[in-house]
């Protein structure tokens, strides 16, 4: 009994041999290394020794086990990028509107960066233009609403009967507004939001109040300059203007902002310039 129980134990045990079923014809026997091999599909019919039945390959366990798992498409992209940039640290992904050299090899980076569409000269354009009436007429209200006295700075144009002013005043509002909607959880000025654009940072998450500060006061530079700094993003690849750059930001396209978002947003602007037009008449 003993001996029969040692020679249980260490003698070689009996690989599986399986069966399969092609085009309704039995074929086989195959280890499991050449049925992996073959690559049949999930579906296909198999039996070895110890079944009582024929069973989908799918539901086999070895067979699971050992099968490497499907090549998704950022494996596929990122093989093409490490193999065009060997023996260089960068990776360069390109979309149909643009491209820009990570230095990261991160793979949530490099996906994001394939999905982001980085936002060009004139929608940004659009989006400044829409922001500075907004801060115009809100700054215009405030002051006519409660007939603060006028600053020493101001320089004045009259609508109607009444003097409209601009300051410096109206550059420490424009900055609040700037830095605490873009530091939002929207990431976006009124302005962003109907033209469907946010500011991120370089990894292409929500940035932080001081960085949504350094990026506006960065936007004087580009005034001294003579407007350089902001023509920069029509020339560079990632879209960046001289106070993008500054402050490690990135202007992107969005599709997250919700129908009712945009519907707020006009609501705000429209709202905001009739209550101008109101008192300023």
């Amino acid at each position: 009994m003993v001996y029969e129980k040692i020679y249980e134990l260490i003698r070689p045990k009996e690989v599986k041999k399986y069966f399969i079923v092609v085009n309704d014809k039995k074929e086989g026997p195959f280890s499991l290394n050449e049925l992996i091999g073959k690559g049949y599909s999930a579906d296909t019919l198999v039996w070895f020794k110890g079944l009582n039945k024929w069973e989908k390959l799918n539901n086999i366990k070895d067979y699971k086990r050992n099968i490497p798992p499907p090549i998704s498409k950022i494996n596929i992209a990122e093989n093409k990028q490490l193999k065009s940039n060997k023996g260089s640290n960068k990776i360069i992904i390109k979309n149909t509107l643009d491209a820009t050299v990570l230095k990261s090899q991160d793979t949530n980076l490099i996906q994001k960066r394939i999905m982001v569409q980085h936002s060009g000269f004139w929608l940004r354009l659009i989006a400044f233009f829409i922001d500075h009436v907004f801060t115009f007429s809100l700054w215009s209200c405030i002051w006519l609403a409660f007939e603060f006295p006028k600053p020493f700075d101001a320089k004045s144009f009259s609508i109607g009967n009444t003097e409209i002013i601009s300051s410096s005043i109206l550059v420490f509002l424009a900055w609040l507004y700037y830095s605490i909607f873009e530091s939002s959880r929207l990431q976006a000025s009124i302005g962003k939001i109907i033209t469907e654009l946010k500011v991120t940072d370089t990894n292409y998450s929500k940035i932080t109040f001081t960085t949504a500060s350094v990026r506006y006061f960065s936007k004087l530079l580009s005034f001294l300059f003579l407007g350089f700094g902001f023509l920069m993003v029509v020339f560079r690849k990632d879209k960046q203007g001289l106070h993008d750059k500054i402050a490690e930001t990135y202007v992107v396209k969005s599709n997250d902002y919700k129908k009712t978002s945009k519907i707020i947003a006009w609501f705000i602007l429209f709202i905001i310039i009739i209550a101008f037009i109101i008192l300023a008449i």
